[in-house]
């Protein structure tokens, strides 16, 4: 079964090199959000929150794994310390769960933020697969809203 992500813009189904990088309490991430990015992102993370003082992560991506920027999110959300996450350029999709979890959020003047409703193709799989991908991506669709209407203030009703 093939599953791939239709709907955001600068997703036009390539590969993108994952970029993480830490200087001293400054993470940056640029670039897809991916099993990659993820991970180096998590050690970054880990090591930026071991000294005491305020964490910038600085985002510039088109999204890409959910997942994954749920993983960023709870992080971010469970650190020791104050976390300022600054959106740069193009803020879409999963980008924006990290960017959501700041304690104090900012978006630069020309900084672009997307959000959609997940789209999946499918090919080659049985009806059963297709339910179940479907339910699956309703709920993480219900977690994703839940997570950025959170920070919002807003109230988020799952329809």
């Amino acid at each position: 079964m093939k599953i791939k992500n239709d709907d955001c813009p600068g997703h036009e189904n390539r590969e993108e090199e994952a970029n993480v990088n830490l200087i001293n309490k400054d993470i940056f991430i640029f670039g897809e959000i991916n099993n990659r990015s993820v991970g180096m992102f998590l050690m970054a993370f880990a090591q930026a929150d071991m000294v005491p003082g305020i964490i910038r992560v600085f985002i510039c991506s088109a999204g890409g794994w959910v997942e994954g920027g749920l993983a960023m999110y709870d992080t971010i959300k469970s650190a020791q310390n104050d976390v300022i996450t600054i959106a740069s350029g193009v803020v879409y999709s999963a980008a924006v769960l990290p960017f959501s979890a700041g304690d104090l959020r900012v978006m630069q003047k020309n900084t672009k933020l997307f959000l959609h409703p997940f789209s999946l193709t499918v090919e080659d799989a049985t009806i059963k697969t297709i339910d179940m991908t479907s339910k699956e991506t309703k709920e993480l669709f219900k977690i994703y809203c839940q997570c950025v209407a959170s920070k919002s203030k807003l109230t988020f009703i799952a329809k």
